[in-house]
């Protein structure tokens, strides 16, 4: 009896709480665990610049990230009186590489600096398509990157100093660069040969669009990858379903076999039993 006990005073699965829906979240902050999506949202976009709340991306997870500055955000305020100053010049794009590209090359940045990254998956980028705020990731690079280091830009919003260029190893890079260029055009008539200027255009272009093409790859495999991995549960949650409705229909068949026996492989159930799930699953 003691067995019946305990199983009449253990609270059913399901009643002895509340949904999460209906509790809110509570492993989150006091001011955003009741707070749906959309409100948590407007509260943090009337001081930070963020994608608009229908892009790829802005999950929830991602507004309480934002909300407790684990990612990179731009208050609002510092945003404005920057874009004050820019010249049509320092807003040109040099080309247009794909977002993902973007998002890594600005990571990679912000961590340089020992800065919270954007928040989101290089594969899954922000998707701006139609939206009033298309242009936010571009407008986030040219507030992060005023040097033009990752070279997204026609000109820098101002230059660099090399000696504040530290131990950063991106920042190190760049000028060290710059420093390779001006050795490279040493010669007064290098850099006037428009040819050669044509030609040095063309390699930046073609590299520029090589970076677009690898990661695009990458997002292929990856994509394929998660599409195997689909497949594989699909093929297990099928069988299951299939060995569910074949033990059902048995017991249909044979009204003195228990459905509880052959789930958990009871050893009593004959091998006329298992002959017939067997059969039932194929048709």
């Amino acid at each position: 009896m003691n067995w019946l006990l305990k199983f009449c005073t253990t609270p059913m699965i399901g009643f002895h709480e509340q949904p999460i829906i209906d509790r809110g979240h509570p492993h989150e902050d006091p001011e955003t665990r009741d707070l749906d999506k959309k409100k948590l949202y407007n509260l943090l976009s009337i001081r930070n610049f963020l994608p608009p709340l229908t892009t790829k991306g802005v999950t929830r997870e991602y507004l309480v990230k934002a909300y407790r500055n684990e990612v990179y955000t731009i208050p609002l305020y510092d945003l404005k009186h920057f874009e004050v100053e820019l010249t049509l010049q320092m807003t040109k794009r040099a080309g247009m590489p794909n977002n993902s590209l973007l998002v890594r090359k600005i990571d990679g940045l912000l961590q340089s600096r020992h800065q919270p990254v954007l928040g989101f998956d290089a594969y899954e980028p922000p998707d701006e398509v139609n939206s009033s705020n298309k242009n936010w990731l571009y407008r986030v690079a040219r507030f992060v990157d005023t040097h033009n280091i990752l070279q997204f830009f026609e000109s820098p919003v101002q230059q660099g100093d090399p000696t504040q260029a530290g131990d950063n190893p991106v920042h190190r890079t760049h000028f060290g660069r710059l420093k390779a260029s001006k050795f490279f055009h040493r010669l007064p008539e290098s850099r006037r040969d428009r040819k050669l200027w044509g030609q040095l255009h063309s390699i930046n272009a073609a590299y520029k669009g090589y970076l677009c093409q690898k990661l695009m790859i990458e997002k292929l495999s990856y994509d394929m990858e998660q599409a195997m991995q689909r497949k594989s549960d699909l093929e297990r949650q099928l069988d299951n379903l299939i060995s569910q409705a074949a033990c059902t229909y048995t017991t249909i068949e044979m009204p003195g076999v228990r459905a509880e026996n052959i789930i958990q492989g009871d050893q009593s159930v004959s091998q006329e039993v298992r002959t017939h799930i067997t059969l039932n699953s194929r048709l």
